[in-house]
């Protein structure tokens, strides 16, 4: 489970705004396509919120898999049924986070008149 969770914090911090959607290239703004590009996606990392998406959903998923888990089984595997949600919900917050990431850099390009096509 350690391994797991620090492979999702790994990603979630070293994962940036990658994001390279797909543009039209018969656009009237390709020659600054690439400049725009990289504008927008520092504008994404310089608001990310990955890391924060991850802690949350970790907590979430820790603190309901340790509920849901006393609740039915008694306190015998809580510790495992809270680290197995802390995964799952840390998991789900870096995607929530990247998710957001490349909405910024898709509505960035689309501001500046480019035809994103995904």
């Amino acid at each position: 489970m350690k391994t797991t969770a620090l492979l999702i914090l790994v990603v979630a911090v070293t994962g940036g705004c990658a994001y390279r959607p797909v543009v039209d290239p018969s656009g009237p703004n390709m020659a600054n396509y690439t400049k725009d590009l990289s504008e927008c996606q520092a504008l994404a990392e310089a608001n990310d919120s990955t890391g924060a998406s991850a802690a949350g959903g970790a907590a979430i998923g820790a603190g309901l898999s340790a509920a849901f888990s006393a609740i039915l089984g008694g306190t015998r595997g809580v510790a495992r049924w809270a680290a197995a949600g802390g995964v799952a919900g840390g998991a789900r917050g870096v995607a929530a986070g990247q998710q957001e990431q490349r909405m910024v850099v898709r509505n960035c390009l689309l501001g500046r008149g480019h035809k994103v096509l995904n």
